[in-house]
This record gives C-alpha cells, structure tokens and sequence, in this order.
C-alpha cells in the first residue's frame, strides 16, 4: 500500500457530514467529588452521561490524541461520582500483567516489569501498543489509585493473529464476543471500547465487500439494552507512527491529512449513522505520532512528539 493510499484511507478520520449536529453544545466542566480529580473539559459529555452508554471510539493508531482523549473522558466520568470500563484492541493474553500494573503504585520499576512482561505487546510496531497507550493505563492506574472506580479490558482473543494482520472479516466476531462478555460483566455508566476505525464502525458494508460486518455493527445487533453509539476520530492533521509494509524498518512517523473542525476535545453526535459507519466524531484538533512502548521509553506523560524530518516526502494532499 502507498503512501497516498493509506493518506486517502485516512479521510475517513477527519469527514464532516453536512446538516446540524444534535450533540450539546462544549459543557462545563463537571463538578469533582474530590480536589484530587483535575479534569481536562470533555465538550459534549453530558449527552454521553445522561443513561448508561456503550462508546465506540474508532482510532487511528499511533496518534498521541486518541488515547489522551479516553485519558480525559475516564478522568470526567469518575469525578463525577460515575463508572467507567475501558476495552483496548490489545491481546487478552497480556491482562495479567496489565492488571498487576493497575494495581501497583506505579513506579519505574513496575513501569519496567509491565513493559518487559508484555512479550506478546512488544511484537507491536504499528502504533496499536504505543507509548501513548501505556500513558492511557497509567492515567487509569493513577484515577484508580484517588478512588475512581474504572476497569480495563483487553479484548483480542488469544487465537486471533493480529501480529499478521489476518483477514478482518475472521476477528470481528470473536472479538465482538470478548467486548460483549466485558460489557455484561461490568455494567459500568459509561463503556468505551477503543478500536480501529473499521471495527467500530456499526453498519453493515465496507467498500470491498457490501456483507462485511465489523465489531461494532455485531455489537448493535447483540445491544437490546444500552445505547451504543460509535465516534470516529476527527482531527486537523500532522503525523501517525504507522508501518507502510509489514518490515519494521518502514514503520514511522507518517504525515497525515486532515479536514476536521470544531472544538478540540469536544464530541459531536449526528442524528443517524454516516455512511462512513459511526454515529458521529470526537474532534482532537492537531495529530502527534506516539511511537512503540518499549522497556527503556523514558517518560509515561503524554508528551507532544515533533517530526523535525522525514525519510520521505510528505503525502500531498
């Protein structure tokens, strides 16, 4: 795949559909049950708190933004007296030592025994485990720590090879499963599962085959219960950590384009789901590429990543 191609496959993540949005317009920020809960604003999220919700996020991997985003939607949610759960498209093979960092306090040395622990996370080098996920667990580890009562799950099945990046259409159901399982066992307030773009989307289709039926549509059909809503991410444009082949050695920052506007950090909610599959967007403005977690990365902060240059020409618009 080119790099124009994967540039223009990334459209998506920025569409506007015309017509009135009927999400609220940026809320205040919710009134913390304790000092120790500092939120960032979250625009729109009182639409999201107003009955129990199941949200789909559809990311593009290895971006700084979508992973903060949760971070600050997490953050919101227990401070306001709420639940929160989290499924991330991660191996469920690596919930023990996830679930050990959770509940340590969270030093450089459990930093350390997580990211050397996680052998089958290691393996990723497209973004999907980047640094900016481990500072997503971190931020849980931490609201946890002050009383927020959130839990995370990891809903890739032990028998799906998404290493080699199998054909799509044989994981969606499987890890439909997991996230259904997670939902039942945890009836939190609010659920946000984090998933590619095409796992969230929830109607049936794509544009190589008008049968395929991802994640996120299988979720509706299974959902007589809660609202499920899904948002794909919106953003201005800058960089993605992605792979253009599958030899580690082309997977690096990669200029992306992007049309999106709004608010940053704010969510917007269309009155049907878009042709593109999802029931609106979550706009982040300005996009930074989050490299690999690995043992020795430094910081767990969400730290902005600058690209001063490039081993190739930027994808033309």
């Amino acid at each position: 795949m080119t790099l124009r191609t994967i540039a223009a496959s990334l459209a998506l993540a920025s569409y506007l559909v015309g017509g009135a949005w009927i999400s609220p317009p940026k809320s205040e920020a919710t009134e913390p049950l304790d000092a120790v809960f500092d939120c960032p604003n979250v625009g729109g999220l009182d639409y999201l708190l107003d009955q129990r919700t199941v949200l789909l996020l559809g990311e593009m991997h290895g971006t700084m933004e979508s992973p903060r985003f949760v971070a600050d939607l997490l953050c919101n949610v227990v401070a306001s007296g709420r639940s929160a759960a989290l499924a991330l498209q991660l191996p469920e093979m690596e919930s023990g030592v996830v679930s050990k960092y959770l509940d340590s306090e969270g030093s450089k040395e459990d930093r350390t025994e997580l990211l050397a622990g996680a052998r089958e996370l290691s393996l990723y080098e497209d973004g999907r485990f980047s640094e900016a996920i481990v500072g997503l667990v971190e931020s849980i580890r931490d609201l946890r720590a002050q009383g927020g009562e959130i839990e995370l799950r990891l809903f890739v099945p032990s028998d799906v090879d998404s290493l080699t990046r199998q054909n799509l259409s044989t994981v969606e159901w499987p890890m439909a499963v997991k996230v259904w399982e997670a939902i039942e066992e945890l009836e939190a307030d609010l659920f946000i599962v984090l998933a590619g773009l095409t796992h969230s989307r929830v109607i049936r289709g794509s544009e190589l085959n008008p049968d395929y039926e991802p994640m996120g549509f299988i979720l509706t059909e299974w959902n007589p219960k809660w609202r499920l809503l899904s948002l794909a991410l919106s953003h201005s444009g800058g960089t993605a950590w992605m792979c253009t082949t599958r030899n580690v050695v082309d997977c690096r920052p990669v200029p992306v384009t992007g049309g999106g506007r709004g608010d940053p950090n704010s969510i917007y909610i269309y009155g049907e789901p878009a042709e593109t599959g999802h029931n609106g967007l979550y706009f982040v403005g300005d996009i930074s590429h989050s490299p690999p977690a690995k043992a020795d990365m430094v910081e767990l902060e969400f730290e902005e990543q600058t690209v001063t240059e490039l081993p190739f020409e930027p994808t033309p618009d």
